[in-house]
């Protein structure tokens, strides 16, 4: 397990366990909550994100699809059941 998260794309830090992946390196990254082995989107890019911490409200993607798949990251939302 090891060797494929020393293989996954890095996470920029925007706020305690709030990510943005690093590669590819282009505007619309998913924005990501990683906290232990619970992995969920938090927004399709920055923008969105920081809206909604702007509004107060809670956020979370209905939808896999709606955002850019980015390699290992993405297969663990998926797989965490990080959207519907």
């Amino acid at each position: 397990m090891r060797q494929h998260v020393a293989a996954a794309p890095p996470l920029v830090p925007i706020f305690r366990h709030v990510s943005l992946p690093a590669d590819p390196c282009e505007a619309d990254n998913p924005v990501l909550s990683v906290y232990q082995a619970d992995i969920i989107y938090r927004g399709r890019n920055l923008a969105e994100y920081l809206g909604y911490i702007g509004s107060g409200e809670e956020m979370m993607l209905q939808r896999c699809d709606e955002v850019r798949h980015i390699r290992f990251w993405s297969e663990l939302v998926e797989a965490n059941d990080g959207c519907h």
